[in-house]
């Protein structure tokens, strides 16, 4: 069995995508490297991150923008609630490397059996496909 990843679309607009995500450790393996946003799917070329609220028990997780070399550009910690907006000021973008996707994956660190944790994530779209 693997860790579960549960992904709520709460919004898939034209310009906004909100999605709650709940990850739970069933304590076969204490790292997950998911893919959590595929811009294809969104129809769009990439997102960038306007908000995030987000509450680890027991491990951390990060947020990596993906391509062929990832970019980690946002690292949530355990044991903490945490809830930044960054909408204000652009939010935190894709960098778009060479050859970047527009992919976001999400990779956690320490994750044991039975910990758990919730984020929820607001991402604008940016470009069309």
């Amino acid at each position: 069995m693997a860790n579960i990843i549960g992904i709520q679309e709460i919004v898939n607009g034209p310009r906004n995508y909100v999605i709650k995500v709940d990850i739970e450790g069933d304590g076969a393996g204490d790292e997950t490297d998911f893919e959590l946003i595929q811009a294809d799917y969104l129809e769009c070329d990439n997102v960038r991150l306007d908000k995030v609220w987000a509450s680890l028990v027991g491990f951390s997780a990060s947020l990596e923008w993906d391509g062929p070399t990832r970019i980690p550009f946002l690292q949530i910690p355990a044991g903490f609630d945490i809830s930044h907006d960054w909408s204000d000021s652009g939010g935190l973008p894709n960098p778009k490397v060479a050859n970047y996707n527009g992919n976001v994956n999400l990779v956690t660190s320490g994750l044991g059996a039975g910990e758990k944790g919730t984020m929820i994530l607001h991402f604008k779209k940016k470009g069309e496909v």
